[in-house]
């Protein structure tokens, strides 16, 4: 099922070891997933954060949502908090931690990834599922990939991820 459309988030994200900021303009393009709540619809889009301890982190990763007008809502970002952010492989991991009383709709799982990935598939109670990818418009070699709600619930946590390149190739 479809959430229901609610009010944006008012607040930013709990804070942690990096220094959030008030929203910015996305680096790039801003991706469309075709999850909807109500008229908004979901997407996700890097952002510039700032991590005193990695330096060579830059950018994280926002899950928002987008209006009929365009304007963005900031619902969750996540980022490496050391090393790079443009290491091969995967990075952070984003699963919703909603509260039945949280006024914003649930967050998809989400990442990303560095490499020539063509394929991501998260593994949760022995059920392998599908993520939905999209190349960075900045850089392609970092891939966006989301979780489709109806395949994996919000908030349920992987046992495992792997990636694949377009011969099917362990990355």
């Amino acid at each position: 099922t479809v959430p229901s459309a609610t009010p944006p988030a008012t607040s930013p994200p709990t804070p942690g070891p990096t220094r959030w900021k008030p929203p910015r303009e996305p680096i790039g393009e801003v991706v469309g997933t075709g999850i909807w709540y109500g008229v908004d619809q979901r997407v996700y889009y890097l952002v510039a954060v700032d991590v005193p301890e990695g330096p060579r982190v830059r950018v994280g990763l926002m899950a928002g949502r987008r209006s009929p007008a365009g304007e963005l809502t900031n619902d969750i970002v996540i980022n490496d908090v050391q090393g790079s952010d443009r290491r091969p492989g995967f990075h952070e991991i984003g699963y919703d931690d909603t509260t039945p009383s949280d006024a914003r709709p649930p967050v998809p799982t989400f990442g990303y990834f560095v490499g020539p990935a063509a394929r991501i598939v998260g593994t949760v109670g022995g059920r392998q599922v599908d993520a939905r990818l999209a190349r960075w418009s900045t850089d392609p070699e970092l891939v966006v990939f989301w979780f489709d709600p109806v395949d994996l619930t919000p908030g349920v946590r992987l046992d495992g991820i792997v990636a694949r390149d377009r011969s099917g190739r362990l990355l």
